[in-house]
């Protein structure tokens, strides 16, 4: 930086560097919904659409569920990768992760196996089994693609090029567009159109990020372990892992313990969908924020200047994205949007308004806990944010049960009022919990 800046300049310019770096990554997060229409118009053009998509929905949730440790080595490598050999070691662990997937999968697609995961744990129709096999055995190849992609995007955001990860994506969606045109005409069966339509997709995604990564090579710039740092070995990593695919698991289970709360109010299948109609709207605004401000502080966390500003951009972040929820809420733009342009039923649209006045805040939470999150994952202390997601289930499971049984005239409300609740208990024990002072004698924890 030039001397001739003022220390204000000089705050400016990081705080640049940070929306620069978290915009783009925001927006990809918010754009990948967008991906789930395609792909519903792609099985709406072929012979059978509800059959196909009832096995496709079945096929590929539960396949992503035990692929999910690889999505989450891409915040590994970002944690260990300031250094060379934390980013071999947590490449390594990737890998790992990646064989042993790909190893459970082929036994899913291949085995009685799979007919007994699908069958008796998840109790798909049996009907549909052999479809939903169609869409395991094309799921053989994710882990590789998931493996590309959580390499590429984690080796961009050490980069500091997030736009690079917008840029794939943007060429995924044409791509699946042009595939939704193609696909449907062929002899393919039709579950396996929609299910190519999004692997494709996501190899595409996948191919363009490693792509852009390699062309970026020169702004990688690795550090020496500062003193206390601890080590870097492939332990570390998988000591790391561990929480981290916890707090995965239980954040995938926040929407069934929901809906299970709400099939015990008066009306369960208005609750269910006039909630499901709201969250579909509220997660574009959530996920700009959820799991991604956390890993923006991880990358620029380095010391008190750019501590200062990361503050101030967390703080103007969650709080520009719940207000403009809320006032889209209040001058009927959220109503509008979903009447007119998502095509929603006009009663579900004014039974949805209150659950999105409540829902408005949630970005504003979601933003506290992102910003103690992330001082966990810096300090490599994760085990702090599996144990804050247990608090925030257990105290979700409690309110929706509870206020589902003693209020069931409240219906959908009881969602969004135990999501909230959920993530005040989890920002307290990342409050109480999370590390106060860096390795290097940081101190993080004052003022948030």
């Amino acid at each position: 930086m030039p001397p001739a800046l003022s220390s204000r300049g000089i705050d400016r310019d990081r705080i640049s560097q940070i929306l620069k770096f978290h915009v783009p990554l925001g927006l990809t997060t918010t754009l990948i919904a967008s991906s789930l229409s395609i792909v519903n118009a792609g099985f709406a053009r072929t012979a059978s659409p509800e059959t196909a998509l009832a096995a496709y929905a079945v096929g590929h949730t539960v396949v992503n569920v035990f692929a999910s440790p690889i999505v989450h080595t891409q915040q590994l490598m970002v944690i260990f990768g300031k250094t060379r050999e934390g980013l071999v070691n947590a490449r390594r662990v990737l890998l790992g992760v990646a064989v042993a997937v790909f190893a459970w999968i082929t036994l899913m697609a291949f085995t009685p196996l799979g007919r007994f995961i699908y069958l008796s744990v998840f109790g798909a129709p049996p009907g549909i089994l052999e479809e939903i096999l169609v869409v395991v055995r094309i799921c053989l190849i994710l882990p590789v693609i998931y493996s590309m992609r959580a390499s590429a995007n984690a080796t961009l955001m050490l980069q500091r090029r997030t736009s690079m990860m917008t840029t794939s994506l943007l060429i995924r969606l044409g791509v699946m567009f042009v595939m939704t045109l193609i696909l449907p005409g062929t002899a393919l069966p039709s579950v396996a159109v929609g299910t190519l339509i999004w692997v494709g997709g996501i190899a595409v995604e996948a191919t363009s990020s490693t792509i852009f990564s390699l062309m970026g090579r020169s702004a990688m710039r690795f550090a020496e372990p500062a003193e206390g740092d601890g080590g870097a070995s492939t332990r570390d990593c998988l000591s790391v892992l561990g929480p981290l695919v916890l707090n995965g698991s239980l954040m995938m289970l926040t929407l069934p313990v929901i809906n299970a709360g709400l099939s015990r109010t008066l009306n369960p299948e208005r609750s269910l969908a006039v909630f499901q109609v709201a969250w579909n709207l509220a997660w574009m605004f959530v996920a700009f924020i959820q799991n991604n401000l956390r890993q923006t502080i991880v990358v620029f966390l380095d010391n008190a200047a750019w501590l200062a500003a990361l503050k101030k951009v967390s703080f103007w972040l969650q709080s520009a994205v719940s207000g403009l929820m809320l006032f889209l809420v209040l001058t009927g733009g959220a109503s509008f949007v979903m009447a007119n342009i998502i095509g929603v039923d006009e009663h579900l649209v004014d039974a949805a308004w209150p659950i999105l006045l409540i829902l408005s805040v949630f970005p504003f939470l979601c933003g506290m806990i992102e910003y103690r999150a992330g001082v966990a994952m810096r300090a490599r202390s994760v085990g702090v944010i599996g144990l804050a997601r247990v608090a925030d289930l257990a105290t979700l499971v409690l309110m929706v049960f509870l206020v589902g049984t003693l209020f069931p005239t409240l219906g959908a409300l009881v969602g969004p009022m135990g999501m909230v609740v959920g993530a005040l208990a989890n920002y307290a024990v990342l409050r109480a919990r999370s590390p106060e002072t860096l390795p290097g004698g940081l101190v993080v924890g004052e003022g948030d």
